[in-house]
């Protein structure tokens, strides 16, 4: 891998482009992290056992050096600028894009201090220690939409590519005149069911939204309360979202979007 590829993109700012330094990694690049899974022990038996493929991931250190790409013409130049590049690096926890994987961002801070070294190149260095969160994120959330005109499932193919389970967001506009009494969608055998006093009149969007935090909305308002199933939609690669809608006397339409943003470990 080559010294330009290790640069990032912290906070919408790049550190070569936007601070004219570089970053070199400490020894060794962190591909995955620790897991921890549910184990227990058997006295007077070896090892442990495993209670299913359950597990939990720990948060994943990067440790490196930035160094500056011109010389300071004093060490009072050079403090300005590195105490410039640590405000922007102790901006709290933002998106985080190494240039060798520029399609998906992970979610980071600097929470350790920075320090200045002069050891390893001749006008000195910052070391820091990005504190990155587990999972990995996509860029480009996958995407699939369909028009519906009539009381039938509907299977929409959602095009997601992911190593990790990842939530999936539907909105339903109704585009027609006549009013929306009954909304379904379903991934695989989990659905969200909305027909306790539902309505979504001409105009109006239902937004089912599996991200945290968790919520159905109309406009401003939470939908919850008009569901009688909710569950918690999830995909692991490509999957079909089912959408069924019932609608009230007049022109029935809608437009329904399936989406989801993949996720890795």
């Amino acid at each position: 891998m080559s010294v330009v590829e290790c640069n990032f993109t912290f906070d919408g700012r790049h550190c070569l482009r936007d601070f004219d330094c570089f970053y070199i990694f400490n020894k060794s690049r962190p591909v995955s992290p620790d897991s921890i899974f549910r184990t227990f022990e058997i006295s007077g038996a070896d090892g442990d056992l495993i209670y299913g493929d359950d597990r939990t991931h720990e948060v994943v250190k990067h440790k490196g050096t930035l160094y500056l790409m011109h010389t300071p013409g004093s060490d009072a130049a050079a403090m300005r600028i590195y105490r410039q590049i640590g405000a922007w690096l102790k901006a709290g926890r933002r998106r985080l894009t190494w240039d060798f994987e520029p399609d998906k961002y992970l979610l980071a801070e600097i929470s350790a201090g920075t320090d200045y070294t002069e050891s390893g190149w001749p006008d000195g260095g910052l070391d820091i220690e990005i504190r990155c969160q587990p999972k990995a994120y996509d860029l480009q959330e996958a995407v699939v939409s369909a028009t519906i005109t009539d009381a039938a499932a509907h299977a929409l193919a959602l095009p997601l590519y992911t190593g990790e389970p990842a939530p999936v967001c539907c909105d339903i506009t109704n585009t027609g005149t006549a009013a929306i009494t009954e909304a379904t969608v379903a991934v695989g055998d989990r659905q969200a069911i909305f027909n306790k006093e539902f309505m979504l009149a001409a105009g109006e969007t239902l937004r089912i939204n599996m991200e945290a935090p968790i919520d159905a909305t109309i406009g401003d308002a939470s939908a919850l309360d008009k569901t009688t199933r909710f569950d918690y939609l999830t995909a692991s690669g490509p999957a079909t979202v089912t959408v069924a809608l019932t609608f009230g006397s007049g022109s029935g339409q809608a437009t329904a979007k399936a989406h989801a943003r993949g996720r890795w470990i």
